[in-house]
């Protein structure tokens, strides 16, 4: 990504207002082209993209001649499938929508030529005001499936008031979750303080192992499938391992977030956006409730590691259509994401990066504007990481998506299976420095096994 100090080449100034290819339309503010739109940012209560999409509607789009429907919510993990059976017509599934957000991993699913190449709206230059790297992402078979009208990253979300006291009786400090090697070996300490409580959960393994083998000099994903005969792979397994069938990783599959409303699990990795479902407060089993003090850091790292992190976030694409109303009106609506003001408006309400470069220059450098404490500091914390962290994107092969569902869920089940082995047979009466060096190496070669 091109470094926050020279965002504008060679002292060009960029128009960052899209203006479109077409110049002929007719919309008609008397009888609106309605655009609809499936998205994941937030729900139905809580939805900055909702925010913004009825400040366009009573805006610019009543005046111009265009509204635009919120017609599904759904979370990124899900609305791939929706897609896929929307763009095949399956019975249910309601009508392809004219926008959606997705990862770039849909477009072979649905099926690319459904698609808008957004280079046939906007020319090179005006595209140029996305932040490179947001959307050279969407950049798919040479067409431009995609426009990054927000990205997110993955911060490292703790609940400092119960780590305090965890702390203060340990010996460990905040700094050791700067690096993996500190996070887990917390983790197996954690867990024994505890009494059984997890300290941390990763979200999504497959981006554990996605980043962490880069970061340690290969790859994941080989030929369009998952490699796990590696050094680096093996190592970051391991790692990981030991913690998550002795104890203190959790093996919960769904989102930290709602192990961290209850307080069994203290840390998790997840999406910047996450702290939209990251309470300020902890709900115990006897319904009391404690006030707590959220910490946002940067994305740890294994020593002696390459700094590397999840370029990650959803992107927009268009269904493909010949009615010039429509296109006008998706070009229309996309110039009002893209100012500057919105731009960072509905990203910094929901914890993402703004798109554009000019947004993206202004959020980051000045982020005394940003009124939520919260915000605040995950923002620094990605503020700290730029410049310093390669920011990795998911790659994009045959069936990606189901491989990465696929992979998480057999880490998930291997490692589970192997820590209800750890604890029957400990409890036995054998020698866990002995067991778990076992069940780690069993967990590897049947996750192995399985590619």
């Amino acid at each position: 990504m091109r470094k926050l100090t020279a965002l504008i080449l060679t002292g060009i100034l960029i128009t960052f207002s899209l203006v479109g290819c077409g110049q002929n339309t007719t919309l008609n503010p008397n009888s609106p082209t309605t655009l609809s739109i499936w998205h994941v940012y937030g729900n139905q209560s809580e939805s900055p993209f909702n925010d913004a999409i009825d400040e366009f509607n009573s805006t610019v789009g009543k005046e111009k001649g265009v509204f635009v429907s919120v017609t599904s919510m759904v979370d990124s993990d899900s609305i791939d499938q929706h897609l896929f059976d929307a763009a095949k017509g399956t019975p249910g599934s309601g009508d392809f929508p004219d926008l959606f957000t997705a990862y770039p991993r849909v477009a072979e699913g649905i099926g690319e030529e459904l698609l808008t190449d957004w280079n046939d709206i906007y020319s090179e230059e005006e595209l140029s005001v996305f932040v490179d790297d947001f959307l050279a992402e969407g950049n798919i078979s040479g067409r431009q499936l995609t426009l990054p009208i927000a990205k997110s990253t993955e911060l490292l979300f703790v609940n400092k008031t119960l780590f305090d006291r965890f702390a203060n009786e340990s010996g460990f400090s905040v700094k050791d979750f700067e690096t993996f090697d500190g996070l887990f070996e917390m983790a197996s300490a954690y867990y024994e303080w505890s009494d059984g409580k997890d300290l941390f959960q990763y979200d999504d393994f497959y981006n554990y192992f996605l980043i962490n083998v880069a970061a340690k000099g290969d790859e994941l994903i080989k030929n369009g499938k998952v490699n796990c005969d590696t050094n680096e792979f093996k190592d970051v397994f391991y790692a990981i391992a030991g913690p998550g069938i002795e104890g203190g990783i959790s093996l919960y599959d769904n989102f930290g977030s709602d192990l961290w409303k209850t307080g069994d699990i203290i840390s998790y990795i997840g999406s910047s956006a996450g702290i939209l479902y990251t309470r300020d407060d902890v709900t115990y089993p006897d319904n009391s409730v404690e006030k707590i003090e959220l910490s946002v850091l940067a994305y740890p790292v294994f020593e002696g590691a390459a700094p590397t992190v999840m370029q990650r976030g959803v992107t927009l694409f268009a269904h493909k259509t010949d009615d010039a109303k429509k296109n006008k009106a998706m070009e229309i609506f996309v110039d009002f994401l893209a100012e500057k003001d919105n731009n960072i408006e509905f990203a910094s309400a929901s914890g993402y990066i703004p798109g554009t470069d000019e947004a993206f220059e202004g959020l980051f450098s000045n982020l005394e504007g940003v009124e939520n404490p919260k915000y605040r500091m995950l923002y620094e914390a990605v503020s700290d990481m730029y410049g310093k962290y390669t920011f990795k994107p998911l790659p994009v092969f045959e069936n990606s998506s189901a491989v990465q569902k696929e992979f998480d869920s057999n880490v998930t089940n291997i490692l589970s299976k192997a820590r209800a082995e750890y604890q029957a047979r400990v409890s036995a009466g054998e020698d866990k420095s002995t067991v778990l060096p076992e069940l780690c190496e069993k967990a590897l070669n049947e996750l192995k096994s399985k590619y």
